[in-house]
């Protein structure tokens, strides 16, 4: 049986983020124990780190409302299960795309590409610690997977959720170089690449273990998807505002030249002096702190940045508005607007 107690619901998305945080420990240990555990020691280590290093395990909790949803037993340790899955995949993601970005810091601490070179500094290759975090990361998918078992619709909300993140993370690709992009393709990047990923499939994955029906799918929907593109769009802003705390910092996304919401907004909104230099600077491979400044400088000025705030207000807003007519039980939708508050906020 589970661990956590039913006796204060607003406690619960903690105390099931206790409980999955036990199980993957559980589960590591296991594959240290395995036939090739002897060859793990250094690649758990890693993940174990990657863990630990200040994940919010948002998408865990939202398999859990949805397992709630849909009449889900709370102390069903099946649901704790597929939590640890969901979150086991995130880790893969996460990895791959700081490879992708040539990251060298998730939430404040190395990338599991570093962490690998802090642990085997000695390696042979010069791209040593990304093909290893590349590895690392096929592992957690692979885990995720077993994880899932033989769980029918579950599983086959998780396919859509893998295919989808896919598909977003090739439409970033496709979107990076110079900033050009319309307000409508940076939403279908965010649709696919956070949008559903991050709350509307790991409701969906929960409630489909739970046996949900049709409706509850839809409210799933009416709430996740919204508010999954509002927090990719908070997302998007920490690269645009200027750091106060780091005022030498550039950001990936305009280093990469990447269309998000509010680069897109800035160019509709710039005069044409305005957008030809941002053009230029979000085109070039080599941008600096002075040009991110300027950059950041630009898009400010054309609005951009309050209208994104905006709009993250009002997806946020469509996505508590589906709660009325949700038919959830009023406990897990007091749960899931408290969650969207907790979430999607900017600052954050």
């Amino acid at each position: 049986m589970t661990t956590f107690s039913t006796r204060g619901q607003t406690d619960l998305p903690a105390e099931f983020r206790t409980t999955v945080d036990a199980f993957l420990e559980t589960t590591l240990r296991g594959k240290l124990a395995g036939e090739v555990g002897t060859h793990l020691d250094i690649p758990i280590r890693v993940l174990r780190d990657f863990l630990a290093g200040g994940g919010k395990r948002l998408r865990p909790i939202y398999c859990y409302c949805g397992w709630l949803a849909a009449g889900g037993d709370p102390e069903d340790p099946v649901v704790v299960r597929l939590g640890a899955a969901v979150e086991l995949y995130h880790a893969f993601a996460l990895m791959h795309d700081d490879v992708i970005d040539a990251s060298d810091i998730r939430r404040g601490h190395p990338t599991a590409q570093r962490a690998f070179e802090h642990y085997q500094p000695r390696a042979s290759t010069a791209r040593f610690g990304e093909n290893a975090a590349l590895l690392l990361g096929d592992l957690c998918a692979d885990w995720a997977d077993e994880l899932f078992g033989t769980m029918h619709e579950a599983r086959r909300m998780f396919t859509l959720m893998r295919t989808e993140l896919v598909v977003g993370q090739y439409l970033d690709l496709c979107g990076t170089g110079d900033g050009i992009g319309s307000l409508e393709q940076a939403l279908t990047v965010d649709l696919y690449k956070t949008g559903s990923y991050t709350v509307q499939r790991p409701l969906h994955i929960g409630a489909a273990a739970a046996g949900a029906g049709e409706a509850v799918f839809e409210a799933c929907s009416a709430y996740g998807l919204p508010l999954g593109q509002a927090f990719q769009m908070c997302d998007d802003l920490e690269d645009v505002v200027e750091n106060v705390g780091d005022p030498g910092y550039v950001g990936n996304d305009l280093k990469e030249g990447k269309a998000t919401v509010p680069i897109a907004l800035a160019m509709s909104r710039a005069d044409p002096g305005q957008r030809r230099r941002l053009g230029v600077l979000l085109a070039d491979p080599e941008l600096g702190a002075a040009g991110a400044a300027e950059a950041r400088a630009i898009i400010a000025a054309t609005g951009a940045i309050e209208a994104t705030i905006e709009m993250i207000g009002r997806y946020r807003g469509r996505a508590l508005d589906s709660l009325r007519t949700a038919p959830f039980p009023p406990h897990v939708a007091g749960m899931l607007e408290e969650l969207a508050w907790r979430a999607v906020r900017w600052p954050a």
